[in-house]
C-alpha cells in the first residue's frame, strides 16, 4: 500500500468538467493508482496565480468538485482516520490546501473547511508574500496575522505545511506550532540548491517536532545535474534524509504534473518529474529499485504508507 501525499489532480478534474466531461479520476487517474497500489492521496486545492479574484476561484473548483464527488464511484472522500480503513478498490482522497491567500484575514473560514472537506494539512502561501506569511524569493516571516492562522489550523486538527514557505516562515512556524509540522514535498537542499528544498538544519528541526518530509520526484528539486534526474537521483534524497534523521520522517509527496497543461508547467517536452516517474503508474518502478539499494521491506513500508497512517491516526481527527 503506499500513500501520494500531494497532488494536483483536482487541477485536472476541474478543467475537464468545465469542458462538459463527468467522472474524471475514473477516466484518466484510477488505473494508474491500482497498478502500483496507491491506496491513498491528498489532492491540494490550489489557486492558479494568474486568477485575479482568487475567492471566485476557489468557490468555482469547490463547486466542481462537489460534481466529481457525486458521480464517482470509486473515490473514497475521507474527513478523518477512520474513513481511511477502506478495504475496497475505492481510493483515498484528503484534501489539503496548497496556500491560504484565498482567506484573507477572514480566519473563521478554517473551521468550516475543516468540517466541509476534511482538511488534512494546509500551507499558509504559495510561494506569494500574503496576509499571512511568504514564500521563497521574498523577505518576511509569520505576520501577526500569520500566527494566529497557525494557531486557528491546530485548533481544527489541521497540521501546518511548510513546502512553500521562506526560511524566516519556516523557523516562525517551528517557533510558534505546538504540534508536529509537515514538509509535504520537498527535498533536500544540500543535494539540490533550490529554495523549495529544505536545509539541514530544516530537516532536522521537522524531526525534533516528529513531523514528516514527503519526497518530491518533481526533476528541478531532484537535481541541478540532468543526467540525475531519474530515480536513483530520487532515491539519494532519501538516503541523504534518512541518514540526517530517520526513515521514521520520512513519506512521499511526488507532485506528479505531467497531466497538466503546458501553461502551467512549461512548453518543455521533458517531463517535469524524474525520468522512469511520471505517474502513480510508475510508483512500482521507485519500490523495486529501493529494494535493489538495500531497503528493508520495513523500511519500504514506513515511507510507503506506515509513516503517514501513524501520522493520520494520530492527527487526523474530526
Amino acid at each position: 500500500m503506499i500513500v501520494n501525499g500531494h497532488s494536483d489532480i483536482i487541477v485536472d478534474i476541474v478543467d475537464k468538467i468545465k469542458s462538459g466531461e463527468k467522472d474524471i479520476f475514473y477516466k484518466y487517474h484510477y488505473e494508474n493508482f491500482i497498478k502500483s497500489k496507491v491506496k491513498t492521496v491528498i489532492l491540494v486545492f490550489w489557486i492558479e496565480p494568474y486568477y485575479e479574484d482568487i475567492s471566485a476561484r476557489l468557490e468555482e473548483i469547490l463547486v466542481c468538485l462537489k460534481k466529481e464527488l457525486g458521480t464517482s464511484k470509486v473515490i473514497n472522500h475521507c474527513k478523518s482516520y477512520k474513513d481511511l480503513l477502506n478495504d475496497g478498490d475505492k481510493i483515498n482522497v484528503i484534501f489539503s490546501f496548497e496556500g491560504l491567500e484565498h482567506l484573507g484575514d477572514k480566519l473563521e473560514l478554517i473551521e468550516s473547511y475543516k468540517k466541509d472537506l476534511g482538511i488534512f494539512y494546509s500551507s499558509l502561501t504559495w510561494n506569494e508574500k500574503n496576509l499571512l506569511s511568504s514564500g521563497p524569493g521574498h523577505s518576511g516571516g509569520l505576520t501577526e496575522l500569520g500566527i494566529k492562522a497557525v494557531e486557528e489550523l491546530e485548533k481544527n486538527n489541521i497540521v501546518v505545511d511548510t513546502s512553500h514557505t521562506n526560511e524566516e516562515t519556516f523557523w516562525d512556524i517551528i517557533k510558534y506550532s505546538k504540534k508536529p509540522i509537515i514538509a509535504s514535498h520537498s527535498n533536500a537542499r544540500n543535494l539540490c540548491d533550490v529554495k523549495r528544498n529544505l536545509t539541514d538544519d530544516q530537516i532536522r528541526a521537522i524531526a525534533d517536532k516528529n513531523g514528516l518530509i514527503g519526497i518530491n520526484a518533481y526533476a528541478d528539486f531532484t537535481s541541478k545535474d540532468k543526467s540525475k534526474r531519474n530515480i536513483d537521483g530520487l532515491i539519494d534524497h532519501i538516503d541523504y534524509i534518512r541518514e540526517l534523521t530517520s526513515i521514521d520522517n520520512l513519506t512521499f509527496g511526488f507532485d506528479f504534473c505531467d497531466f497538466l497543461p503546458k501553461a502551467y508547467v512549461g512548453d518543455s517536452e521533458e517531463s517535469t518529474t524524474v525520468d522512469g516517474l511520471t505517474s502513480e503508474e510508475d510508483v512500482v518502478k521507485l519500490i523495486e529499485r529501493m529494494r535493489e539499494r538495500s531497503y528493508t521491506e520495513d523500511e519500504i513500508e514506513k515511507i510507503s504508507y506506515k509513516n503517514y497512517y501513524r501520522f493520520f491516526e494520530k492527527y487526523f481527527n474530526d
